[in-house]
This record gives C-alpha cells, sequence and structure tokens, in this order.
C-alpha cells in the first residue's frame, strides 16, 4: 500500500447501495420539515466528526514524532483520549441509519 492509500474510501456495492437509497428516500420524503430538521443534524454531526478527525490526525503526528525521536512513552493513554474514543463510538452507534430512522417514522 502506497502512501495516502488509506485514505481512499472504498465501499461495497452493497454500502453503496445502502448510501443512495438513504438520500433518496431524503429526496423524496414529503415533509419539508422532516427534511430540515435531519438536515441540521447532519451539519452538526459533520461538525463534530471533522473536529474528531482534526483531533485524531494531530495525536496522531505527534506519536509518530515521539517514535521518530526516539521519546517513547510508557503510560497508557490519557483518560480523556479514552472518552472521547467511548464517545465517538456512541455516537457512530446512535446515528447509523439515522435518515432512515426518522422517515419510517412518519
Amino acid at each position: 500500500m502506497t502512501w495516502g492509500d488509506w485514505m481512499m474510501v472504498k465501499w461495497t456495492i452493497e454500502e453503496e447501495l445502502h448510501i443512495e437509497a438513504q438520500s433518496r428516500s431524503a429526496l423524496m420524503h414529503p415533509d419539508d420539515r422532516d427534511v430540515r430538521s435531519l438536515c441540521a443534524s447532519l451539519i452538526k454531526q459533520n461538525a463534530y466528526y471533522t473536529r474528531l478527525i482534526q483531533q485524531a490526525t494531530g495525536h496522531i503526528a505527534h506519536l509518530e514524532t515521539s517514535a521518530f525521536l526516539g521519546e517513547h512513552q510508557t503510560k497508557p493513554p490519557h483518560r480523556s483520549v479514552m472518552d472521547l474514543a467511548n464517545r465517538a463510538a456512541r455516537y457512530a452507534k446512535l446515528f447509523s441509519n439515522l435518515a432512515l430512522r426518522l422517515f419510517r417514522r412518519s
């Protein structure tokens, strides 16, 4: 794997079809209020994940720099890092299939 290949998102055909079905359900939904609510939720979720990726990238860069310079730390990860990882997992579970859940209730 060359540098940067891991950043290329690769979907299975099933995942692509599932995403397309979810996006079409939003486009075809008759209730504008539900669509606006979904849009607002997705904007907040996108901001959260953008910040999470920025922080993770910064942390990874710090770890790689420390390893490169030979400053290996032996203590376990800081509690806030573990809390952040746990919150990210909870939010990912909570927001999975959000679009389908919103549109199925109407």
